[in-house]
């Protein structure tokens, strides 16, 4: 509000003198006075919120760049943040252990086909801890339902700075409400239909492995 009335009244101020006309170099030289100083405020500002902006840490950035790997279906690259014995857990996905984790994936890049967008925020340290939102867009299943699924994630590491545990924290009856349609609305929050999808998520993927098994 201050800064605002500051201006107008600049105009106001400004505008009169430029009225007559032998006064316009002194209305001149008032506008670029007024400009030097809101330009010295603004990179005043801007220098301050720099200062004050808290450096990424080395377990935020490696979530960070786990993220940016998946938000361009480099499932190699976010193994490569992974310890080599990682625990991920998920409300689909409970307890995968190392490759199993990283073949997980590897499984949902390969599928997502290009029609998956990931965007992940709020990366933070948190004691010993990093915890990230990530939100993931695409479309289920053969009738091609549109997800939008809400992540909390907690990230652990181990003594080398690698990812040891990663646990992914979702509604799993949200979920099924919009990948599964009528039968996610009715059965969606009952142990029968959860239970049903993590055994068929994990069928999947072992199914998968198999497939990459030399």
């Amino acid at each position: 509000m201050g800064s605002g009335a500051a201006f107008a009244d600049a105009v106001v101020c400004v505008g009169d003198i430029a009225n007559s006309t032998s006064q316009r170099p002194a209305a001149m030289a008032m506008a670029a006075r007024y400009q030097g100083q809101q330009d010295a405020s603004s990179a005043f500002s801007a220098a301050t919120k720099s200062v004050h902006a808290p450096p990424m840490n080395d377990r935020e950035a490696l979530v960070t760049r786990f993220y940016d790997a998946f938000a361009r279906h480099d499932a190699e690259a976010m193994a490569a943040c992974y310890a080599d014995d990682v625990v991920f857990s998920d409300p689909v996905f409970i307890g995968l252990r190392g490759a199993e984790a990283s073949d997980m994936w590897r499984m949902l890049c390969e599928r997502a086909k290009g029609d998956l967008k990931v965007t992940a925020s709020g990366i933070r340290a948190d004691g010993d801890t990093v915890v990230a939102h990530w939100d993931a867009d695409y479309h289920f299943g053969p009738g091609r339902r549109l997800v939008n699924n809400k992540i909390d994630a907690r990230f652990r590491f181990n003594g080398e700075g690698k990812i040891k545990e990663h646990t992914d924290q979702f509604d799993l009856y949200l979920w099924s409400k919009m990948a599964i349609g009528l039968p996610g609305h009715l059965l969606g929050w009952s142990h029968f239909m959860q239970n049903k999808i993590r055994s068929q998520a994990r069928s999947q993927l072992a199914s998968y492995r198999r497939k990459r098994s030399p």
